[in-house]
């Protein structure tokens, strides 16, 4: 069964309707899919994008052209990967320093700890 659909800007759309009972709830419900649309100057159903089949692929030509292209962008891809390995190193290097500068401030954080604990503790006796 299908069903005509008439939407604001005009077109006509034409959908299949399928009729079914849900077994849970034992409730009567419509399942409506999109078949296409009415062309205005013909008066047939035109397929939308969706519903049109694709045409099988080449895979050998695909895979050709697949191999062409990864060839092509090779050596660019290699410069790319080149200059964010230096960059990551660089990245590497400065954790590295900012890591060694936090155990200075932690062991100078610990023995200013430790002072002021000694300092609070002679002003006590």
């Amino acid at each position: 069964m299908s069903t005509i659909h008439l939407n604001r800007n005009g077109t006509i759309y034409v959908y299949s309707s399928h009729k079914y009972t849900d077994k849970e709830t034992g409730e009567s419900k419509t399942k409506r899919t999109l078949v296409g649309k009415i062309d205005p100057a013909t008066g047939e159903v035109v397929p939308t994008r969706r519903y049109v089949r694709k045409k099988p692929v080449n895979t050998a030509q695909t895979a050709e052209k697949t191999e062409a292209t990864a060839q092509a962008a090779s050596p660019v891809m290699e410069n790319k990967i080149q200059k964010l390995e230096a960059i990551n190193e660089s990245l590497r290097a400065e954790n590295q320093k900012l890591r060694e500068t936090l155990r200075i401030y932690q062991d100078a954080a610990k023995k200013a700890g430790e002072s002021l604990a000694v300092i609070a503790g002679s002003k006590e006796i």
